[in-house]
């Protein structure tokens, strides 16, 4: 039965996949008679993502993980973009992105001394990453606040996105100078598909060196826990979602 379950899915992601990559090449031999109507573009940056609660071993803190506490992870994000503009300022945007997400507990190594250029002490880091990285598919409605004449781009948009999970890992890391070696493992029962609520604003300028350029802030909020299980295999929380925050550059051609 899970045999027949997980078949159909791949399938359904195939499907989806290929009919994504037809709707590009349609859209990118269509673009060559239109060039103003579709555009084609790049985009690059940082994420920033947490968890929504604590997971794991971290949920009881006893050792050796009691002086951990919850922090950000940044990571990559970047990928191929595709516009479809409308009228009155409103476009369609689609894109394809890898997506590095997760989140990380740090704790403070002592022993360990770090001075700065001014010779003060800094502090030094042991952290355990939760790495969840995916590939997305996000479709978005915009609207440009700018006219149509002005060279500025004042964009604000809202959309949902399918994620594919393509990489899950954690790993228990420790500063260079510590004789202790990293640890790396398998990070189980994570959703292999999950739908991200996406919001966001572009700020540009058209035709800058024969190119539209634009920073892009985006938020985003996962709809389906992160984990397929509330709880792993030793009866420790991994009810949560994530959030994620991008701010990314993009060019379209």
């Amino acid at each position: 039965m899970f045999y027949f379950i997980n078949l159909l899915k791949n399938n359904t992601m195939k499907k989806a996949s290929l009919l994504f990559v037809f709707a590009l090449i349609s859209l990118y031999s269509h673009a060559q008679y239109q060039p103003d109507k579709i555009r084609l573009g790049l985009k690059a940056g940082f994420n920033v993502s947490l968890f929504t609660r604590d997971i794991g071993q971290f949920v009881l803190r006893d050792e050796p993980w009691q002086n951990f506490n919850r922090s950000v992870r940044g990571s990559f994000t970047g990928g191929l973009t595709v516009d479809i503009n409308m009228a009155r300022g409103f476009s369609l945007g689609t894109e394809v992105l890898f997506s590095s997400r997760g989140m990380s507990y740090r704790e403070e190594n002592e022993r360990i001394i770090k001075t700065d250029e001014e010779g003060r002490e800094v502090k030094v880091y042991n952290y355990y990453n939760y790495n969840v990285d995916f590939m997305e598919l996000p479709v978005a409605l915009k609207y440009n606040f700018k006219p149509e004449s002005s060279r500025t781009l004042l964009i604000a948009y809202a959309g949902i996105s399918q994620a594919v999970l393509v990489n899950h890992k954690a790993k228990l890391s420790y500063p260079r100078k510590d004789d202790r070696d990293n640890e790396k493992s398998d990070l189980e029962n994570v959703h292999r598909f999950n739908k991200n609520l996406i919001a966001g604003m572009q700020i540009g300028e058209k035709e800058a060196f024969g190119v539209d350029a634009y920073f892009d802030l985006r938020g985003s909020y996962s709809l389906s826990p992160v984990f397929n299980k509330p709880e792993d295999s030793e009866g420790n929380n991994l009810h949560t979602r994530m959030w994620t925050i991008a701010l990314t550059f993009g060019v379209k051609f």
